[in-house]
């Protein structure tokens, strides 16, 4: 069975936007010194997010990156940024 692209991608565009304020870097000050800080967890989630969403533009959506082989629904509505297929994931 096909994955729903629409639902999916919904999904992915509604979590990208809930990241979007982690993703902006904020300045902190420790130890008198000002740092730059950015949520890496979610700067990475974020580009997963980015990368999904053009997988879903080039048509390769719910494809494994790497055998090609389609990754399974319940992956997908676990984890909907997923590149990689079970088998992949653990090889």
């Amino acid at each position: 069975m096909e994955p729903d692209l629409k639902v999916f991608e919904q999904q992915l565009l509604a979590r990208q936007r809930e990241l979007a304020d982690l993703i902006q870097p904020k300045t902190i000050r420790v130890e008198g010194k000002t740092i730059k800080s950015v949520d890496q967890q979610a700067q990475l989630e974020w580009s997963q997010i980015a990368k999904a969403l053009a997988r879903i533009e080039a048509g390769t959506y719910g494809d494994c990156v790497v055998c090609g082989e389609a990754i399974d629904d319940s992956r997908l509505k676990a984890y909907p940024h997923s590149p990689f297929c079970r088998g992949c994931v653990n090889p």
